[in-house]
């Protein structure tokens, strides 16, 4: 079993009325089995329930290993 690697991302979004709005955080994901593709998604998820804006447009996003 694969060791869990952090990973932060940062993201900014508009929703419908104009707001745009940056944010981060972090995921803990498995190397191998956890996808570039399934981590936006659970980004997706997190800003449309916090901005209640289903149809996000993200305007920037980035998804790297939280490590120097």
């Amino acid at each position: 079993m694969q060791q869990m690697v952090k990973h932060h991302w940062i993201a900014t979004v508009q929703t419908a009325h104009g707001l745009i709005a940056t944010e981060h955080g972090s995921f803990d994901v498995t190397p191998g089995q956890t996808t570039h593709t399934a981590t936006f998604s659970q980004v997706r998820e997190v800003l449309a329930g916090k901005y209640d804006a289903p149809n996000l447009v993200f305007l920037f996003f980035a998804l790297h290993p939280d490590q120097l």
